[in-house]
């Protein structure tokens, strides 16, 4: 735990407090993070530890602001990537111990008790959504395991195609596993890919020898929407300005989805800057009224957005920081 109230009741500056305070939550999320994949949690926590480094002795509240929207995706991601560890490692026990259940019980003599264990952790699995859980699942199935190694060696004769079969088929879904981990991330919401695919995309365009721009648009009024008819109503937003957005743009173009409210288009076009922003303006729609369904009757929501355009060069990461510092500026508007 990490304790501000002498940070709150010292005599320094308040903006020396707020880089202070800065510092230590963002210490605290490196320290105190959950280790799922292992690499993933290297990455997070050095990550944390770049963001401290950039920050100097003092920094201006829009630095801390842009310091604390990147932790905030920074820590967004990592989650999103510790609950597919977590869901993979889960079906992946799942379906060994479907299988394992299903050939002990085919072993005779002797199987009853292997079979038990085995669909008691199963049910337990089902319940369990924290990675110690599915660790301390994992040692009471390899101790399981080894009774049914026993009773296999006991039985060597009638069990060995069998034991080979069921190998056989672990490793084909361990394969399986893998190449879901390895797919591309796609948002809940809207389906489209991630921050980390946008960012990926970026750097190829930037590469290329196509002019490449990265059109940002951040979608008005979904916090209010949020803390009034709840968060289902504002994906339902989302949803409905990208519907609007989406048919103005060439085929071509591919629409990620960002942190927040936000989507970005990366476009391939010969145009200079100016003369792209001078299209956008005729091609973005403007503000609609939607009538959306909320939990006992429908309402009429306005829906537009704000929206941004930068040209995708080298380094990206200058690119990413641009997006964000615009991100930053909307929500602080709209606090204001």
């Amino acid at each position: 735990m990490i304790s501000l109230r002498r940070l709150w009741e010292s005599d320094q500056r308040q903006d020396a407090g707020d880089l202070r305070v800065v510092r230590l939550l963002l210490q605290g999320m490196a320290l105190h993070a959950v280790e799922g994949d292992p690499q993933e949690h290297e990455k997070f926590r050095s990550d944390m530890n770049a963001l401290l480094d950039g920050l100097g002795e003092t920094s201006s509240p829009a630095v801390l602001l842009m310091t604390t929207g990147a932790a905030l995706k920074t820590l967004e991601d990592y989650n999103q990537r510790t609950s597919r560890y977590v869901r993979v490692q889960g079906a992946e026990l799942h379906h060994m111990i479907a299988m394992l259940t299903k050939t002990v019980a085919n072993l005779g003599a002797g199987s009853e008790r292997s079979v038990a264990r085995l669909q008691e952790i199963g049910g337990q699995l089902e319940k369990t959504v924290l990675i110690e859980d599915v660790r301390q699942l994992k040692l009471r199935l390899e101790e399981c395991l080894e009774g049914i190694r026993e009773e296999s060696l006991r039985q060597k004769t009638e069990s060995r195609h069998t034991v080979e079969g069921l190998q056989h088929e672990i490793s084909q879904t361990q394969e399986r596993m893998r190449t879901a981990a390895a797919a591309p991330m796609r948002d809940p919401v809207s389906g489209l890919l991630t921050r980390a695919e946008a960012e990926v995309a970026f750097q190829g365009a930037a590469q290329g020898s196509e002019r490449a721009y990265a059109a940002f648009f951040v979608v008005d009024r979904v916090a209010v929407i949020n803390a009034r008819f709840g968060y289902a109503v504002g994906d339902r937003v989302l949803n409905l300005y990208l519907d609007e957005l989406r048919p103005r743009l060439s085929a071509a173009d591919r629409i990620f989805r960002w942190s927040g409210p936000a989507f970005v288009a990366l476009l391939l076009r010969a145009d200079r800057l100016d003369r792209l922003q001078d299209r956008l303006r005729f091609l973005v729609p403007a503000k609609v009224e939607k009538m959306v369904e909320l939990s006992n009757r429908s309402a009429l929501l306005p829906i537009s957005a704000t929206w941004t355009v930068f040209e995708v060069t080298l380094p990206v990461g200058e690119l990413t920081q641009k997006l964000d510092q615009f991100l930053a500026t909307q929500w602080q508007q709209r606090e204001d």
